[in-house]
């Protein structure tokens, strides 16, 4: 149950954070509707992994990976914050984050929680829905190559935690412990967040206006969400091991979002 709390509160966080995003346009690419998009962040992911699994087994240290995560929070915070203050205020909120992490190592959990709706976020922010959801039906089918076929993405769970790196939530409960990819946070985060824009483009509400309404298609995706973490949570319960979360996830956002378009429609058929 804590672990989808905290999932609940990724998500909501990554909601309000993304429609910040969106209402002041920030984006990480020019056209944010274009489907390439998503080929092109897939192709980073790729990427990413290979340059992982390159430094796992060539760099044997762990501060590497400690920057790493202290540069992921000082970022997120510092993105956030700039969008209210001014930029000597928001590297004084960054500089202050990175300081709690450093010299409060309980804060760790809360501010890669935080960093990881902010990422998810963003990218919901830079991508419409359709690039987002492909991207995320990507990953999704990635996931299952890398961890049933390939079983590389195990080796770098394995490889990452002996190593201290942060690219997992921990929940921690008596001797066991479960880990929840900072990906299978994110993504769902990203498609929930670019949903957001539906409100806006079906003129049903503007998201800048900050109504309830306009929160809707993302209210959906992450019920769908938190449904899907909860069948990952009950396979893992009866089979334990290494399994694929993000597909589950993946599936039970869009489902969501499917319920949103039925609800939608019928809603306008009425009104009409």
């Amino acid at each position: 149950m804590l672990l989808l709390a905290c999932f609940f509160v990724a998500q909501a966080l990554a909601l309000l954070v993304g429609a910040s995003f969106i209402s002041r346009r920030v984006s990480v690419v020019e056209n944010p509707s274009e489907p390439g998009n998503a080929l092109l962040f897939f192709a980073y992911v790729i990427s990413a992994s290979v340059v992982l699994l390159l430094l796992l087994k060539f760099y044997k240290g762990k501060k590497l990976f400690l920057i790493l995560e202290y540069l992921l929070v000082f970022a997120a915070v510092q993105l956030f914050s700039s969008l209210y203050f001014n930029e000597f205020f928001s590297l004084a909120l960054g500089i202050v984050a990175l300081a709690a992490r450093i010299f409060v190592p309980k804060t760790r959990f809360f501010l890669l929680l935080y960093s990881t709706a902010v990422v998810g976020a963003l990218l919901g922010a830079s991508l419409d829905l359709l690039p987002s959801v492909l991207l995320a039906s990507l990953l999704a089918g990635y996931d299952v190559i890398a961890v049933f076929w390939s079983k590389h993405m195990i080796t770098l769970a394995k490889n990452l935690e002996k190593r201290g790196a942060a690219f997992s939530l921990q929940l921690k409960r008596g001797t066991e412990s479960v880990q929840l990819g900072t990906g299978d946070v994110a993504i769902p985060a990203m498609v929930g967040v670019s949903s957001l824009k539906l409100a806006e483009s079906e003129n049903v509400i503007s998201v800048t206006s900050f109504r309830v309404a306009s929160f809707l298609p993302g209210v959906f995706a992450l019920a769908g969400g938190l449904v899907g973490l909860a069948i990952v949570m009950l396979v893992l319960e009866r089979k334990k091991g290494y399994w694929p979360a993000l597909p589950p996830i993946v599936f039970g956002t869009l489902a969501g979002l499917a319920a949103y378009w039925l609800v939608f429609s019928l809603f306008a058929f009425r009104v009409v």
